[in-house]
């Protein structure tokens, strides 16, 4: 699959924090933000702390951000690309709202994927989310005429949906290249309509060049907004199939 770059309509505001979550109740805004800010304060300060847990992932604001989304009624399925602190704060949120939803994770370290199991266990929320050891593969995606990479076990992950939130924090992407970009063409039928889909490290040009990409690629079913928040969040909403 080839895709070639599309320019992104540069006069799209960005929104804030309250807009991305306009739409949850002040009751379960508040249990939300409680449970971002609860899970995130137990990272440790500096080094790399209790089981490898890294100082680095998302701050209070983006997990406030997607501990309402996951735990929002009527959300049955989470799927998570890259889980760390996320993972702990929207199934802590999950669990103190009381719904139903479950979190599917793509992991491409086993040794990662074994701490974050072990974290689960230790906030006895281990049955509100489920980690894949997926290692790295080529995609058949390209972008520019690059082939990137993505999880190997995607196929599994497509089974356990239909999915109406999308957390995509993985695989690392720390040069500029949108190797994020596989997502969406991989997922897309495994998506629901109406779902959200948040792409992290926005402000990031690879991040940028994926988005670009996908309204390319989906004219008229997908939007997209750049939100201020931390590290930049793309918020994509699927408008068709």
């Amino acid at each position: 699959m080839v895709v070639e770059h599309h320019r992104f309509d540069s006069h799209r505001k960005r929104s804030s924090m309250l807009d991305g979550i306009a739409t949850a109740g002040r009751h379960h805004l508040n249990i939300a933000m409680a449970c971002a800010v609860g899970v995130v304060r137990t990272r440790p300060d500096c080094g790399v702390g209790v089981d490898g847990w890294p100082v680095g992932g998302v701050g209070p604001r983006t997990g406030a951000l997607l501990a309402s989304l996951a735990s929002a009624p009527p959300v049955r399925r989470v799927l998570e690309c890259g889980p760390g602190t996320s993972t702990l704060v929207m199934a802590r949120a999950i669990e103190e709202v009381g719904t139903d939803a479950r979190i599917v994770c793509m992991e491409h370290s086993c040794a990662w994927a074994r701490i974050v199991r072990r974290r689960l266990r230790r906030h006895g929320l281990q049955r509100r989310a489920s980690v894949l050891v997926s290692p790295l593969r080529p995609s058949g995606v390209r972008i520019g005429g690059e082939e990137f990479a993505w999880y190997s076990r995607c196929s599994a992950a497509r089974a356990e949906g239909p999915y109406d939130v999308v957390f995509i924090d993985g695989p690392p992407a720390t040069d500029g290249r949108p190797r994020r970009a596989p997502a969406l063409p991989l997922l897309w039928d495994s998506i629901n309509v109406g779902a959200t889909i948040i792409l992290d490290d926005g402000r990031r040009p690879g991040e940028r060049a994926c988005v670009e990409a996908w309204l390319g690629m989906y004219p008229g079913r997908l939007r997209a907004d750049l939100l201020d928040i931390d590290k930049g969040l793309w918020r994509l909403e699927k408008t068709g199939a």
